[in-house]
Parts: structure tokens; C-alpha cells; sequence
């Protein structure tokens, strides 16, 4: 074979190589695009079942793991700007269901108000047996000591605050950057709560019990939601938030009982009725580290 015939051959065959290299380069650019395909329909899948942890280790995986592969290529470019609108998918998602969870809870708000006050005045009852098993003898138990006493006599009643979905929320909207904005709503929405059950002037005015003794299962049920809230999840749900809105509800009690002191004297039924509530009341906010 002559020497111009085997330097043909040679390039021919290097151009071969080179043509299976570029198949062989397509062959795993076109996979791995196709294996983004499949992962992104999963992440829609998961989302859509409400699987939001999974969707967000999968939206986790195609930043780390797939987007460099095909960064180069203009589906890399595409696969980077669908990123930012799965985000926002997810973030959808995730705070429909806390604003359903937020609605749930602000229905059974009185519900767990109710239960409060009603454990707490058997917790009552109890303490006065106690004290009228020594009648000659005038008690001046705290109730802090009563509560110590319970302790070993009752469990602690749980309400069935269910925390997932807050924490689930909370969780992802970190992730993605965008707890600040989180907090910021999570927080007016719970003040537009407690607007709507806090004590009104003219509660009273009817000289009935029972608005003032519904409004006060709400708050009983509203400052419980939140002690759960800023007992269990650290830095989010600030104490002095809390307490702020606590301070609002003692000043609104003041000025729905002050204008009504006199008239209450004179009405001895509706004085002890009222004075019973607020008795038991104070006692369960006591409980929940309230001043």
C-alpha cells in the first residue's frame, strides 16, 4: 500500500472516530435531557399528590445533579428558567395548603377554646374539694401550686393541634429563600385572626353571657394556637409578637369591663357569671406563660 493510500485511510478513520465520538456525545446529551424530562414530571407528579419534601429533593437534585450535564446546551438554558417557575409551583402549592390549614384552625379556634375552659374548671372544682376538706382553715393556695398538684393527678389534655403543615411550609419557603416574606405573611394573617375575635366595646351591652363567654374561647383557643406556635419553632413565631397581641387583649377587656362595673353590681347573676369566666380564663393563659 502506498504511502498517500495510508495516510488516506488513517484520516478517513480518524474522521470516523470523530463521528462516533459526536454520536456517542449526542447519544448521552440526548439521555440526559430525556432523564430530566422524566425527573420533571416527577416533581409535577409529586406536587400535584401534595408529596411536597419529595418534589423538593427533586427540584434539589435537578439543580446539583442535571443542570450542569446539559448547562452548555440551549435546553440547559431552558431547564434553568423552568427551575424558577418549578419553585414557584412548589411555593404555590405548599401555601395553599397552610392557608387551608390557617382556615381549619381559625374554625376550631373555639373548639379548642371551649375544651380549655372546660378542663380548667373541673381543674377548679377540684381545687375548691380540696379546700373543703378543712373548713376551719382559710386557704390562700396559689393556683401555680394547684397546677403542681395536678400534675400528678392529670395528664396534660392535648388538643389536637395538627403542626405539619405549618412546619411543612415553613421548611420549603427556607429552602427556596423566602422565609422573610414567609414570616411576614404568616404573621398578618393571624393578626386579621385575631381581629376578627377580639373584644368588642359593646360585648356586653345586651347584658347576655353568651357573646362574652364565646369571645373568650376564642382567645383562650387563639393565644393557645399560639404558644404551640412559638414554643416549637425556633425564631419564627417571636414571644414578643405574642405578647404584643396579649397586651392589645387586656387593654380591649378593660375597656369592655370598666364603663360596665356599676351596672354589673347590680346585677349579682351576670356579676358571678362574668367574674367566673374571667377567673378561669386568666387561670388557663396563666398556664400558657402569659402575664
Amino acid at each position: 500500500m502506498s504511502g498517500k493510500a495510508l495516510y488516506d485511510k488513517r484520516a478517513e478513520l480518524l474522521e470516523l472516530r470523530r463521528t462516533y465520538l459526536n454520536v456517542e456525545m449526542a447519544i448521552q446529551t440526548i439521555k440526559a435531557c430525556s432523564e430530566v424530562m422524566e425527573t420533571v414530571q416527577e416533581f409535577t407528579e409529586q406536587v400535584t399528590d401534595k408529596k411536597y419534601y419529595h418534589a423538593l429533593k427533586i427540584l434539589e437534585n435537578l439543580k446539583m445533579h442535571y443542570l450542569p450535564k446539559v448547562k452548555d446546551y440551549g435546553f440547559g438554558k431552558l431547564l434553568e428558567s423552568s427551575i424558577i417557575d418549578m419553585e414557584s409551583k412548589l411555593r404555590e402549592g405548599v401555601n395553599s395548603d397552610k392557608n387551608k390549614w390557617l382556615q381549619e384552625m381559625n374554625h376550631s379556634t373555639h373548639e379548642i377554646g371551649v375544651m380549655a375552659m372546660r378542663r380548667m374548671e373541673k381543674r377548679q372544682r377540684v381545687w375548691v374539694s380540696r379546700g373543703g376538706a378543712v373548713p376551719d382553715v382559710q386557704r390562700h393556695v396559689s393556683p401555680v401550686v394547684d397546677f403542681v398538684l395536678d400534675e400528678e393527678s392529670e395528664d396534660q389534655e392535648y388538643y389536637g393541634i395538627e403542626m405539619r403543615p405549618f412546619f411543612q411550609c415553613l421548611h420549603i419557603n427556607t429552602k427556596l429563600g423566602h422565609q422573610a416574606e414567609f414570616r411576614r405573611e404568616f404573621i398578618n394573617d393571624r393578626q386579621g385572626q385575631y381581629d376578627n375575635i377580639r373584644p368588642k366595646p359593646d360585648m356586653l351591652d345586651s347584658w347576655t353571657i353568651g357573646p362574652f363567654e364565646s369571645m373568650l374561647y376564642d382567645l383562650a383557643g387563639f393565644f393557645i394556637m399560639e404558644h404551640r406556635l412559638y414554643t416549637s419553632s425556633q425564631d419564627f413565631r417571636a414571644k414578643s409578637d405574642v405578647d404584643a397581641l396579649w397586651e392589645q387583649t387586656t387593654e380591649d377587656l378593660l375597656k369592655l369591663l370598666a364603663p360596665k362595673v356599676q351596672h354589673l353590681r347590680r346585677d349579682e347573676r351576670l356579676q358571678r357569671s362574668v367574674y367566673g369566666l374571667l377567673e378561669t380564663f386568666t387561670y388557663i393563659l396563666e398556664e400558657y406563660a402569659y402575664d
